[in-house]
């Protein structure tokens, strides 16, 4: 399956699809972007079970490796 950037022109609201090289796809999909949201104590717990973590750990750890487990298992 191949990747495209959309490139708008000016000229009458068209686009110009081109399609990405190899490098610029690895360069993709290496960049992170953080992300956060709220959650109760509780669930924060339960997320924690879920995704296998024991001891005292952060809580970007604990969304980080609930969200990574959640892919690799359920999301095929």
């Amino acid at each position: 399956m191949s990747n495209y950037k959309v490139k708008m022109t000016n000229s009458n609201d068209t686009a110009q699809l081109e399609e990405l090289s190899k490098s610029e796809m690895e360069l993709l999909e290496k960049t992170t972007q953080k992300v956060s949201i709220k959650v109760s104590p509780r669930m924060l717990k339960k997320m924690k079970q879920i995704a296998g973590l024991q001891g005292s750990v952060s809580n970007e750890t604990i969304l980080y490796t609930f969200v990574k487990y959640q892919i690799t298992h359920f999301a095929q």
